[in-house]
C-alpha cells in the first residue's frame, strides 16, 4: 500500500503544478480508556484526488490498538464526483478485516469549487455542492467488508471463521442561507446466518459516530444540522440511531460540535454522548486540518 500511495502522490504532482493538499489529525478520548483517532492526506490536481489514511483505537479490553488502513481516490466535477477505494485492518486479537468501497454524488445546483459535497462520504472534500441561496446534494455508496476471526464470541479458539457484510448507503444534503441539513440511511446484510456463537467484527466506523464501536449493524441512520452565522464559527447537533443483528441492543449517539475555519487552518472541538442501550458514555474528541 506505501508504493500504491507513494505512486499516487507523485503522479498528482506531475500532472498539474496546481496540486493541493489537505491534511488533518484527530483525536478522540472517552470511558472505560477510550483512545482513538485519524490521520489522513489528500493530495489533487484539477479533478482527481487521493486519500490515504488511519483510523486506530484501542480501550481497557481491547488488549491493544486495532488499526485500519485505507486508500481513497476520486475524480469531480461540478454536475457529480464519483469515488472509491479499499482498506484492511491487520490481526489483532485473532480479528482482522478487509474492505473495498465505491459511492458516487450528484450536485443538484452546480457552480461550485473544492469545497467539499454538502453529505456522504465525500462531505470534507471535492466540488462544493453549488453556490446561491440554496444547495442540494443525494447519492449512494456501497462498501463490502471481509471479516475474520480465530475466536468465537466467548473467547474459544476456533478454525478461522469469515463472514461478509454488505453496507448499502443512500444520503442526501441541502443548504439555505447559512444552514446546513443532511442524512445518510445504511443497510447491512451478512452472507451468513449470524447467531451469538459469532464473533462481532471488532473495528466498526458509522457514520455519524466519533468512536468506533464493535457488533454486528443492521441499519443505521445519522441526521446532522449545521449552521455558520457567525464569522469563524460553524457549530453542529449530529444525531445517530443504529440496530444490530443478534441481541445486541440498539445504540443512539448525540453529539454537539463546532468547526472553526481560519482558511488553512480547521478546526473541530466535539462532545459525543454513545447510549449502548446498556450504558451511556461519553466522548470528547479535537480534530485539526491544514489546506494548502
Amino acid at each position: 500500500m506505501k508504493k500504491m500511495v507513494l505512486f499516487g502522490l507523485l503522479f498528482m504532482l506531475a500532472a498539474n503544478a496546481a496540486a493541493y493538499f489537505d491534511g488533518g489529525v484527530s483525536a478522540t478520548t472517552g470511558e472505560n480508556g477510550y483512545s482513538g483517532g485519524n490521520v489522513f492526506l489528500i493530495a489533487g490536481s484539477d479533478n482527481m484526488w487521493i486519500k490515504p489514511a488511519l483510523d486506530y483505537y484501542k480501550t481497557d479490553d481491547t488488549n491493544g490498538t486495532y488499526k485500519t488502513y485505507s486508500l481513497r481516490g476520486g475524480y469531480d466535477k461540478e454536475l457529480y464526483s464519483i469515488a472509491g477505494g479499499f482498506g484492511s485492518t491487520p490481526e489483532m486479537n485473532g480479528y482482522k478485516n478487509a474492505y473495498v468501497e465505491s459511492d458516487i454524488t450528484f450536485t443538484l445546483t452546480p457552480g461550485g469549487s473544492r469545497k467539499g459535497r454538502l453529505a456522504g462520504p465525500q462531505s470534507s472534500h471535492g466540488a462544493s455542492g453549488g453556490k446561491g441561496l440554496a444547495r442540494i446534494d443525494i447519492g449512494g455508496a456501497a462498501k463490502y467488508s471481509m471479516h475474520k476471526s480465530k475466536y468465537n464470541s466467548a473467547g474459544a479458539l476456533i478454525k478461522s471463521k469469515s463472514i461478509n457484510q454488505t453496507d448499502l448507503s443512500v444520503f442526501a444534503g441541502a443548504s439555505f442561507l447559512s444552514s446546513r441539513l443532511s442524512a445518510v440511511y445504511t443497510a447491512s446484510s451478512y452472507d451468513k446466518t449470524l447467531n451469538a456463537v459469532n464473533r462481532a467484527p471488532q473495528a466498526v466506523n458509522m457514520a455519524g459516530l466519533t468512536s468506533i464501536v464493535q457488533g454486528f449493524p443492521a441499519t443505521s441512520v445519522n441526521i446532522r444540522l449545521d449552521w455558520s452565522n457567525m464569522p469563524f464559527v460553524a457549530p453542529y447537533i449530529s444525531y445517530t440511531k443504529t440496530k444490530f443483528k443478534l441481541s445486541q441492543p440498539d445504540s443512539k449517539s448525540y453529539c454537539f460540535g463546532a468547526n472553526i475555519d481560519l482558511t488553512m487552518l480547521d478546526v473541530t472541538a466535539s462532545y459525543e454522548i454513545y447510549d449502548n442501550g446498556i450504558d451511556k458514555d461519553n466522548y470528547i474528541s479535537l480534530a485539526a486540518g491544514i489546506k494548502f
